[in-house]
């Protein structure tokens, strides 16, 4: 098929050549860049509309335009060529042809969308394809319409050379037409118009002789000469005329259509613009013609003069003006050349018009004269009411009279100065005569300047806070000093504002001046006084950091060495007094951390810190502890939670601790009998509420408050009554206000006092719950580095630490402890922060310094310190250490942090388990809570007897029966205070379950413990009874004088279980029943009826 279309290689002898004439070929071009010309005129014009309608007619038309200039352009220059041999043309070919150039400049003219913006050259490039691809098909289809004797056939590089012309020639000439105004800023529309029509011109008509250069017309025999026939010119001739013409009426057509319609669209538009105009116009405007007539009445009018459109229009002007004017209106417009009217003309003027009620107002007025071809003049009234500008006016001037009263009476001095070196003043106040002893005439006519008053040390600060305030156009504030006419130098406050022209630029200062001399003195003795005060704290600080540090660094000794020996094996009468010594230490200790909590209090140094946490076992902890208290002085210790206290919350546990012990305490050491209840209750929607109630002593009313403050007690006699700082209620109202509660008291003398708080507890979580302090653990063996200054502290640390089977080595200060670090590995570091030589703060920064520069691992280093103070934690962490432990050392407490900073986790720990553990019974615990294991063994009995129907009631109550929680806790509570662990661990298991086989199983579990308790007491009993009750003859003298002894403790309310068992020793068997009771009465401490009985036997053995 190609090969009927393409030839490359023909035979030169069978080519035929055609030669053209140069006048048509002129013509051929002229006419297709006509065509280029007119088609992108059309779209211009389209473009300056805004019917759409007519842009997208406009698109066709110039698509039709162009089209048929590329086709008349075709058969012109087929005109122009002259071949020796007869050329016909096929009709249908011919008129076919001119439908592809159409399709392709329709569809590239729609590719470019829009004609005023810029085209993206995709759609630059796609719209020349199709242009370009178009002028081809109608080229080569207009050839094929070419009826000869001669093949026709096409070179195949002068055919797509062709193409590639009339695309790159397009693609040119739309370039131009949309970027070329960019680069030349001078161009008009209409050079650039004919720049484009110029080169797509070149593009259609060099594709088309491109295309005639790749034709070959080739002959099938020998040339013989032939008569050619012209008679197909006419028709072409004919063609191209209709066709041209055809083309230029369409063009006319459009283009007057579009043109009347752009100017029918504009007049519309101006009489719209200018009826809007007149109806919105907020002044009032009325039309008249030389009679005085009105002619319009806009909106505004109507408003203004209360009159309608309909009625005034016709009617003479007169209605609307006052009387006085109304008169003399006639004669003065019937003659408009006169100076009186053409003086009026363009000028506004204040006159009174005349409201359709009657009344007279006043108004602006403005008139304007329109003068008229072959008509009369009409003349144009503006008006503006000025009823609301001169009511305004008259308040401005009562307004400015106000002001001005005001400013000569207040207080301060207002001005307003110049921005110049002298502060020139424009205006200032007549109160300036007191503040500096010149009138204010003096400033205004420059014969003194305020810029001469003002003491020079201040100039320069002045000058600062003014040029900042002029840089931002803000006000400014300064204080500064100004000498006064006597000499006297005087602080004045100077509040200002600048105030700035139309370009921004100062102008003036419009201000006030106030005189606070005595102000300023006051306020330089209240800083002497702020700097002593802080003085003073500072002072005190320091001291209470030196009192804790140097307090706390003995304690440790005292308390870490009475616990060692408590531990260690003793008689009874040692034990006793070195658990005496402990416990006078560790009540110093309790008095030191009040007056140093108190101290944080008042600083607010003291950090609330939130952890999640049990309630209920932290109340029975509590109580626990307490519990024995209550007991010895026969009183009820009761702890009521209310059904809708949730379990867990999240809070600071540690301080709430720390109140409900010193209230519970205090409820304790002031009631001598009957009880003390903790009642804890939570209302939905308010915070928890906790009550301490007792029926104690009581608390006068005017001495309630007076109990919170520091040092203060009921009165001056309690003190001595009872002991005590009167720190611990301060303590306490301090923390649960800073734990966001209050707290008060209510109190009836000698019935008893109930002290109540709130704080607003969140709700906690149970996975959150911190349970390291319930596991009894012990560390990993460790290698273990201790660094202090104090012999006391290293040895008592060395004994800790080894007797739990930790490696220990030992250095005197921190040049020590880097010498023997940077020589041996440690898993941890106890540092001493306050030590002479090198600190613990130096030492930590060198030893961190050292493992940097060997890269080894981090070393955990615990700050070991008897400071308590927040900056001495802060500093610790800040020079690299891991952890903080105070002095006296608490062994657990240690223990806990090095776990923690070693990161070990409870599962990593070997812990105890309670129920694994052999000690069922904790004697040495029991011990130190009942005093003696006589005593401890006693109430064990006790319990396990006077309890056994409880236990075996609960087997029968159903799981959410009250009265079954009720006995558990009373059951809980009383295993833990007798230290006997086992049985308190599986009655709190049986609390926490909640489905009743589960149930059953612990309370199966408690009754075998139960039995097991009994036969462990059993063989306790026995072992005691042959070691400790060994029988021991004495004289009755020695017996009576032992009794007697005894009786002296009693009046004195002190028990010795040392003498209660020698007693018992030396007995006599007729005796034994009366012995027996009367150490019941003491174990009761009941020490009057002790009294009774012993004076009895007394009275017996002496008879």
């Amino acid at each position: 098929m190609l090969a009927n279309f393409f030839i490359n290689e023909p035979d030169p002898s069978l080519i035929i050549n055609g030669v053209y004439d140069p006048s048509l070929v002129t013509l051929s071009i002229l006419t297709a860049i006509f065509a280029a010309y007119f088609s992108l005129h059309v779209i211009d014009l389209a473009n300056n509309t805004h019917f759409k309608s007519y842009r997208k007619l406009a698109n066709i038309t110039a698509a039709l335009v162009l089209a048929g200039g590329v086709w008349s352009m075709h058969f012109i220059a087929m005109l122009a060529f002259s071949l020796c041999t007869t050329i016909e043309y096929d009709p249908t070919l011919t008129f076919v042809s001119f439908i592809p150039a159409l399709l392709a400049c329709t569809i590239a003219f729609s590719c470019l969308k829009t004609y005023s913006s810029h085209p993206r050259i995709i759609n630059l490039i796609l719209s020349s394809l199709l242009f370009g691809a178009g002028v081809g098909t109608m080229h080569y289809s207009g050839m094929a319409a070419m009826q000869l004797s001669p093949l026709l056939r096409y070179d195949p590089i002068w055919f797509g050379a062709s193409i590639v012309v009339a695309v790159l020639l397009s693609f040119i000439s739309l370039y131009a037409r949309f970027h070329l105004p960019a680069h030349f800023k001078k161009l008009t529309p209409v050079h650039n118009r004919i720049i484009c029509a110029l080169i797509l011109g070149l593009a259609v008509a060099g594709m088309h002789y491109m295309g005639m250069a790749a034709t070959r017309f080739i002959a099938t025999s020998p040339i013989i000469n032939e008569q050619t026939n012209q008679s197909h010119l006419t028709f072409i001739a004919i063609s191209v005329s209709f066709a041209t013409l055809l083309l230029t009426a369409v063009v006319v057509i459009i283009n007057g259509m579009i043109r009347y319609r752009m100017l029918l669209g504009k007049k519309s538009a101006e009489e719209s613009r200018l009826d809007a105009i007149l109806s919105t116009a907020i002044d009032g405007i009325v039309t008249i013609n030389i009679k005085g007539t009105i002619l319009s009445f806009n909106k505004a009018a109507e408003t203004i003069f209360g009159w309608q459109d309909n009625e005034v229009i016709g009617q003479n002007v007169k209605i609307l003006m006052a009387d006085d004017i109304a008169n003399q209106h006639d004669a003065f417009l019937k003659n408009t050349t006169n100076h009186e009217v053409k003086r009026v003309i363009g000028v506004n003027r204040d006159v009174w018009a005349k409201h359709k009620n009657g009344h007279q107002f006043p108004i602006r007025l403005g008139i304007g004269e329109v003068k008229q071809l072959q008509t009369e003049t009409l003349f144009v009234g503006f008006i503006t009411d000025l009823t609301e500008q001169k009511a305004l006016q008259q308040s401005l001037i009562e307004k400015e009279r106000q002001y001005r009263t005001l400013m000569n009476n207040m207080p301060g001095v207002v001005f307003r100065c110049l921005l110049d070196e002298h502060w020139s003043m424009l205006f200032i106040s007549p109160s300036v005569y007191e503040l500096t002893g010149y009138r204010a005439e003096e400033f205004t006519e420059q014969r003194i300047t305020f810029a001469e008053l003002i003491v020079k040390e201040d100039e320069a600060a002045i000058s600062l806070a003014i040029d900042q305030a002029v840089a931002s156009t803000n006000q400014y504030s300064i204080e500064y000093r100004i000498r006064h006419r006597n000499g006297n130098i005087i602080w004045v406050l100077d509040q200002a504002s600048i105030v700035t022209g139309s370009k921004n630029d100062a102008r003036w200062v419009d201000g006030v001046l106030v005189d606070i001399t005595k102000r300023y003195e006051y306020e330089q003795s209240l800083k002497q006084a702020k700097y002593e005060a802080e003085v003073a704290a500072q002072a005190k600080q320091s001291f209470m950091a030196n009192m804790s540090h140097e307090i706390r660094t003995p304690m440790n000794a005292i308390i870490g060495f009475s616990d060692i020996l408590i531990d260690s094996p003793l008689n009874k009468d040692q034990q006793k007094q070195i658990i005496t010594v402990n416990n006078a230490a560790r009540s110093l200790l309790h008095l030191l951390n009040d007056i140093l909590d108190s101290a944080k209090l008042e600083k607010g140094k003291l950090e609330i810190q939130n952890v999640h946490f049990n309630l209920q076992e932290l109340l029975d902890n509590i109580v626990s502890t307490f519990w024995l208290d209550a007991k010895r002085k026969d009183l009820k210790l009761n702890l009521k939670i209310a059904d809708n206290v949730n379990p867990f919350y999240f809070g600071d546990d540690t301080r709430l601790r720390q109140v409900l012990t010193n209230l519970i305490g205090n409820a304790i050491k002031f009631t001598e009998r009957g009880h003390v209840t903790l009642s804890v209750t939570h209302n939905p929607n308010h915070p928890i509420l906790f009550e301490v109630q007792d029926t104690g002593i009581g608390i006068e009313k005017d001495r309630l408050e007076a109990i919170f403050k520091p040092f203060e007690q009921a009165d001056g006699t309690t003190t001595r009554r009872f002991g005590g700082t009167g720190l611990g209620t301060t303590i306490s109202k301090q923390l649960v206000e800073l734990m966001g509660g209050h707290i008060y008291a209510q109190s009836t003398l000698g019935q008893g006092s109930c002290f109540c708080f709130t704080v607003a507890l969140e709700k906690g979580e149970k996975s959150q719950v911190q349970t390291i302090s319930k596991n009894v653990f012990n560390l990993p063996t460790l290698k273990i580095l201790v660094v202090d200054d104090i012999e006391q502290n290293i040895e008592l640390l060395t004994i800790m630490l080894s007797q739990a089977g930790h490696q220990v080595r030992k250095a005197n200060n921190g040049f020590e402890a880097i010498e023997i670090f940077n020589q041996h590995r440690f898993d941890i570091i106890l540092m001493d922060i306050h030590m002479p030589k090198c600190d613990g703060i130096s030492a930590t920064a060198s030893i961190r310094s050292l493992e940097q520069q060997k890269q080894l691992e981090q070393t955990p280093i615990i700050a070991l310190t008897a400071s308590v103070l927040q900056q001495d934690k802060l500093t610790a962490k800040q020079a690299g250490m891991n952890g903080f432990t105070t002095k006296p050392v608490d062994i657990n407490q240690l223990n806990y942090e090095i776990a923690r900073v070693l990161g070990l986790a409870i599962s990593q720990l070997e812990t105890a388990d309670p129920i694994n553990s052999k000690l069922r019974i904790d004697l040495a615990k029991g011990e130190k809570m009942w005093g003696s294991k006589e005593k401890h063994l006693k109430e064990v009995a006790l319990f396990l007897a006077q309890h056994q129907n409880s236990m075996q009631t609960l087997a029968a109550i159903k799981l959410n029966d009250k009265h079954h929680a009720h006995i558990l806790h009373n059951l809980k509570g009383l295993a833990g205070n007798l230290a006997l662990n086992n049985l308190s661990y599986l009655i709190t298991q049986a609390e926490k379950q909640r489905d009743i086989t589960s149930y059953t199983q612990c309370i199966l579990k408690c009754q075998q413990e139960w039995q097991q308790l009994a036969d462990e007491l059993s063989h306790l009993h026995i072992a005691f009874k042959e070691n400790k009750l060994q029988k021991v003859t004495v004289s009755n003298a020695e017996f009576i004088h032992q009794l007697t002894l005894l009786l002296s403790q009693a009046k004195r309310a002190e028990l010795d279980d040392t003498l209660l068992s020698y007693i018992e020793k030396i007995t006599p068997e007729q005796h034994k029943n009366a012995i027996l009771s009367i150490c019941e009465q003491f174990n009761e401490f009941e020490f009057d009826n002790a009294k009774i009985e012993l004076n009895a036997l007394l009275t017996t053995l002496n008879n």
